[in-house]
């Protein structure tokens, strides 16, 4: 197993998708590093882990009610490691939902059956990739998915909070989530638009399999390569500059942005005035930290990134 995992860390094990034999092993290694959690939930976790690694994603759930659901390899082992974290507060297992309460009377919905939610609801919330001592900061949320890192501000005590979500079911998912979180809204700037290198109407690809991995792209020639596994959404687009005259911010204390590549179109087209208006920058890049690095060096950041083989990453960059 240790070499399997450090054949990922290489790049050479593929592990892009939920079916690919690569994330399946690192999964069931998960469920087996967190035998005492996993027994909690799970009747076996030898059998548990012996399904992923054969690809099934039907499991038998102790929720503490055991209930049959479609779980994704990459939302099982999410599950382990929340569990205990939160109460959940209702299973539906029609659905594959399972509802947290992630503090006293705020909910949050995740599907078991997608990679992306729990994992992400982990991440944010138990991991604290994004820091903490947020009180009375002022924060950009660019690629907000469905609200998690929105949420997690907000809770954290941020003064103000602009989200945007280009996705339609992650907005409604946002909006449903403050629906519900009255006393939240009035410090939350929702916004249903991605951020590009120009203005005007395009088209978002909703990834099925992945949808945080959604992304601004086309429906020309090679449309039905372009666009298989992903479904297309007509959504408006605003550049950096724009979103920060929209919202009339002198000074961002955070911008965290994971918006699926919007993050070369911000640091080519921006102004560097503009960009100086950020404090601290934390994002997910996806082809390369160099150029970013670069620019932000250039404008008196200190950076730091992480890097993978595929060349995706993490960045932090703040002024000293």
């Amino acid at each position: 197993m240790r070499l399997f995992i450090q054949l990922n860390r290489w790049g050479i094990l593929p592990v892009a998708s939920e079916r690919s034999i690569g994330l399946r092993l690192l999964r069931m290694n998960d469920l087996l590093r967190h035998t005492d959690k996993a027994r909690q939930i799970l009747p076996s976790v030898r059998g548990a882990a012996f399904r992923v690694l054969l690809g099934k994603t039907t499991h038998t759930l102790h929720l503490p009610q055991p209930v049959r659901m479609e779980v994704s390899p990459t939302a099982l082992s999410a599950l382990v490691k929340l569990w205990g974290r939160f109460p959940v507060k209702e299973v539906r297992p029609a659905e594959n939902l399972l509802v947290w309460e992630v503090t006293e009377g705020v909910f949050f919905p995740t599907r078991t059956d997608r990679r992306s939610d729990l994992e992400t609801l982990y991440e944010v919330f138990v991991k604290n990739i994004y820091g903490d001592h947020f009180e009375g900061k002022r924060i950009l949320d660019i690629g907000a998915f469905r609200g998690e890192s929105t949420l997690f501000f907000l809770l954290e005590g941020a003064a103000e909070v602009a989200a945007l979500e280009p996705s339609p079911e992650g907005f409604r998912t946002i909006q449903e989530v403050i629906r519900h979180a009255p006393h939240l809204k009035e410090r939350l700037r929702l916004y249903p638009v991605a951020i590009g290198a120009t203005e005007g109407e395009q088209i978002l690809l909703v990834s099925q399999d992945h949808p945080a991995g959604s992304q601004i792209g086309n429906l020309g020639e090679k449309a039905e390569k372009n666009t298989k596994g992903f479904e297309p959404a007509s959504v408006p687009v605003w550049t950096f500059e724009r979103l920060l005259k929209e919202l009339g911010w002198e000074t961002i204390d955070l911008a965290k942005v994971d918006c699926e590549g919007c993050e070369y179109a911000i640091f080519s087209t921006t102004p560097d005035s503009v960009l100086r208006r950020v404090k601290r920058w934390v994002m997910e890049f996806h082809g390369g930290g160099e150029p970013i690095a670069q620019r932000l060096r250039g404008l008196g950041y200190e950076v730091e990134y992480q890097e993978r083989p595929d060349k995706m990453g993490n960045l932090r960059a703040w002024l000293p």
